[in-house]
């Protein structure tokens, strides 16, 4: 319950949607299986709201899940061990993946350190 202004957030409107974690990284959060067991627990009390799970690298399971409805991804190469051009490149591939899952991409987050010298690789 929203304590400001008391409405439920399953039925409060400036709600866009939940996200299940953000940056998860462990190994049981990046399955398919958890990420489709906990994105039907949100929508059970609240199928008005928009899911997303939130990887750092638009993993796939955010596409097989149908009830994860969009799909995102905070780009950070350096932290990836990739250059900005591989990102570039698995951005394409996995936004060509949404529209085979009929799924929208939000790039929530992009950051290349600014005390990188080597613009065009890592390190």
């Amino acid at each position: 319950m929203n304590s400001l202004t008391g409405v439920e957030y399953r039925n409060d409107s400036t709600i866009f949607a939940w996200e299940l974690m953000n940056e998860s990284q462990a190994p049981l959060w990046r399955s398919e299986h958890w990420t489709s067991a906990m994105s039907a627990y949100v929508k059970s009390p609240d199928p008005h709201h928009l899911v997303s799970s939130c990887e750092d690298a638009l993993h796939m399971a955010d596409f097989v899940v149908p009830t994860i409805d969009f799909v995102t991804g905070h780009a950070y190469p350096l932290y990836l061990g990739i250059t900005p051009k591989q990102y570039d490149s698995l951005i394409t591939d996995r936004c060509r993946l949404a529209g085979q899952y009929h799924k929208p991409v939000v790039l929530e987050e992009f950051g290349y350190a600014h005390s990188n010298t080597n613009p065009s690789g890592c390190g």
